[in-house]
């Protein structure tokens, strides 16, 4: 059965971060890297499962946690690596019902020596009656990620470092862990 393209609408992002003091290169061989939650701020914790679907990526599907609330799980797949160009895309294939389709793309721009920077966007589908009253509320989360995500890449690739403030939500993740299992425990 088609669906019909009346019934949902898409919304889509694109945020490009503040120029970064490192090559083109070196911001794709962070972005590139399995570990990506390294320094991704939208990724509290990110698992790679999976055989290798592409040539050089040692990683095909990921499972992310969007938020330190657990609000949104997603089970992504890799559906473009491109190391020419510096692309990555990844698309959802599990996500809540109101949402039709979800990918987010990174590509780095080379700006000459030693400067670049990281392009994000997110583009969503949802069924128009959700989006009626979600839209401002989702592009409002999507904005404040896309934020700390900028802050993130481009703190790790100048100081090689996870950020203050993603060194803080582990701490949160590790103590909230820690209170469920405690909770949870059975003598």
């Amino acid at each position: 059965m088609a669906q019909n393209g009346e019934k949902y609408t898409e919304i889509k992002t694109v945020r490009t971060s503040e120029i970064i003091d490192v090559s083109a290169d070196s911001l794709w061989k962070i972005i590139n890297q399995p570990d990506i939650s390294v320094w991704s701020t939208l990724l509290d914790s990110t698992k790679f499962f999976g055989a290798e679907k592409f040539k050089g990526v040692p990683w095909s599907k990921r499972v992310s946690i969007v938020n330190t609330k657990g609000h949104h799980e997603s089970h992504e797949d890799l559906i473009v690596y491109d190391p020419v160009n510096r692309i990555i895309k990844f698309a959802s294939t599990k996500f809540p019902r109101f949402i039709i389709s979800n990918e987010t793309h990174y590509e780095v721009i080379d700006y000459g020596h030693n400067k670049s920077a990281l392009k994000t966007t997110t583009l969503m589908n949802m069924k128009k009656f959700h989006a009626f009253f979600l839209k401002k509320p989702m592009l409002k989360v999507i904005n404040k990620n896309g934020d700390e995500l900028s802050y993130d890449i481009k703190y790790y690739a100048e100081n090689e470092d996870v950020s203050p403030s993603k060194k803080d939500r582990i701490k949160e993740l590790e103590k909230d862990e820690a209170n469920q299992k405690s909770k949870y425990r059975i003598n």
